[in-house]
């Protein structure tokens, strides 16, 4: 036990750590970048001045790939593939960061249609992961000194219901994973791979124990509200990037609707 515990007090020193005052310091770069370019991009060459160029579409297809590693972050924590999640969420920020920055400056080449919607969901996804990280973060901390709603008094039906889905959730736990203890467990993605029915039952069940322990109710709204807002962002702009990437490579002829085809493409339908 002692060595285990000094095994995890050395990789708690190795823990990298990214302050709220770097956070800040990272966005002020990119706002002040972004704003650099929208100044000098009318003295560029010409092949700055359209989205779909090869210099553009090259910075956009970095831009993407770069967007992409936020997800690696939420599979390697949900997956727990990572000893050192702080070094994923750094990868997360500083890979959003930049890559934001690339795919913005391929949509304001040309400041129309619909790609000018999806920055403005990756405007809003930055927005509420920086808010989840300066501000819910505190909110969390702060909650674990205070006596919450959920370790309230509950009327004797409550308590009853509460205590049926404890044991229900146990015994659906025996079966998903019966090492584990229902206390600090939560479905991870190798459950979901392995065995989706049975994670998708004690989903549920966690998800009705907290609505009975009205555990959302003990933080501020925006608190408790900020990451499923911010998950929602995030899955729609991959889903509008995939979408963009496959009209303007597989359906020029439609984007261009009877204009120039300049950019490169598999398709002209």
């Amino acid at each position: 036990m002692k060595a285990d515990m000094m095994k995890n007090d050395a990789a708690s020193l190795l823990r990298p750590e990214l302050s709220n005052q770097k956070l800040r310091i990272m966005l002020l770069a990119f706002i002040v970048s972004m704003v650099l370019f929208v100044l000098i991009k009318p003295y560029l060459g010409p092949d700055w001045q359209r989205p779909g160029t090869a210099l553009m579409q090259f910075i956009a297809i970095c831009g993407a790939l770069l967007l992409l590693v936020p997800f690696l972050f939420s599979i390697g924590k949900r997956g727990r593939f990572s000893a050192v999640p702080n070094k994923l969420f750094i990868l997360h920020v500083g890979a959003s960061i930049c890559g934001g920055f690339m795919v913005a400056c391929h949509a304001i080449a040309s400041f129309d249609g619909p790609p000018l919607i999806m920055l403005a969901a990756l405007v809003l996804l930055m927005i509420t992961g920086t808010f989840g990280r300066v501000y819910a973060n505190r909110v969390f901390a702060a909650s674990f000194a205070m006596k919450p709603a959920p370790f309230g008094a509950h009327d004797d039906g409550t308590k009853a219901a509460i205590k049926n889905l404890i044991e229900a959730k146990v015994a659906v736990l025996a079966r998903l994973d019966p090492a584990a203890k229902e206390a600090v467990f939560s479905v991870t993605l190798g459950h979901w791979l392995r065995r989706p029915f049975l994670s998708l039952a004690y989903a549920r069940l966690a998800h009705r124990e907290t609505i009975l322990l009205r555990a959302r109710q003990s933080i501020p709204r925006l608190g408790a509200h900020w990451r499923p807002l911010h998950l929602l962002l995030a899955y729609l702009f991959l889903a509008g990037m995939i979408i963009h990437i496959v009209v303007v490579t597989f359906f020029a002829g439609y984007v261009a609707d009877g204009g120039e085809i300049y950019w490169w493409h598999v398709t002209a339908w």
